[in-house]
């Protein structure tokens, strides 16, 4: 800001939930004794997406006071930063990347078929710190080029370094993910345990679950049925563990 004569610069601030309660600025930054008519001072320590009232001051040789009328400005988020980025898997249609952000955040990948320029994008607009993004319905040995985007909450988002790929003939197993599981008891004459076991796979699949009773490698594992019809989504019912 300008003045029409030397005086010294500052600028006095507070969060909005302040402002409310107390009608006055909590901080004051900036340099009193400096006198200049051009004025410019940078606040540091904010916080982040977060809305503030200010007010600039004032001060010349005299003592005298100018102040402007109290104004608001809002920070910016916190960017999401893109961490351990993996190619997990690449197969003849389709490849499967995962990475992890430090902050919630929705996301995407957007590659380019660099034989037809087509571009595309996949993902998820679900606020996470752990992302995998399958892309599907490539063609088969065919170059992409492929960017990360984290958007956070409040709509800001973060671009990664290009990631090249060539889809191939898929000679990898599916990739096992998600797994989750949840026992329910069920007290009475003859105390039954059933518990519900749930897990997903980057590609169609049939899947058998094995378990064993204690942690001896020694002890041969039981065999459930293996499911026949091939999916991404996969649950077992089991009825067979014992409590405690």
């Amino acid at each position: 800001w300008n003045t029409n004569r030397p005086a010294g610069s500052e600028v006095a601030y507070a969060t909005d939930a302040y402002w409310q309660a107390n009608q006055t600025y909590s901080d004051t930054q900036g340099v009193a004794g400096e006198l200049t008519t051009e004025h410019e001072v940078r606040l540091t320590g904010l916080e982040p997406a977060t809305t503030y009232h200010f007010q600039v001051q004032s001060v010349d040789e005299f003592d005298l006071e100018g102040l402007s009328t109290d104004n608001t400005f809002e920070t910016k988020s916190r960017l999401p930063q893109i961490l351990d980025i993996q190619l997990l898997k690449v197969e003849e249609t389709s490849a499967t990347l995962a990475w992890s952000t430090d902050l919630p955040a929705s996301g995407a990948v957007e590659y380019e078929n660099l034989a037809t320029g087509e571009v595309r994008s996949e993902g998820s607009p679900e606020s996470l710190t752990t992302h995998t993004v399958r892309l599907s319905d490539l063609t088969l040995g065919t170059t992409y080029v492929a960017q990360i985007r984290s958007t956070n909450e409040q709509g800001d988002s973060t671009l990664s370094d290009p990631l090249t790929f060539t889809t191939v003939l898929d000679e990898e197993p599916p990739l096992i993910s998600k797994v989750t599981n949840e026992s329910t008891l069920f007290p009475g004459a003859e105390t039954r345990i059933q518990t519900i076991v749930d897990w997903e796979t980057d590609e169609l699949a049939t899947c058998q679950m094995f378990f064993r009773q204690g942690i001896q490698e020694s002890v041969e594992p039981f065999a459930l049925d293996e499911k026949e019809d091939p999916s991404t989504e996969h649950v077992q019912v089991v009825v067979e563990f014992q409590p405690a």
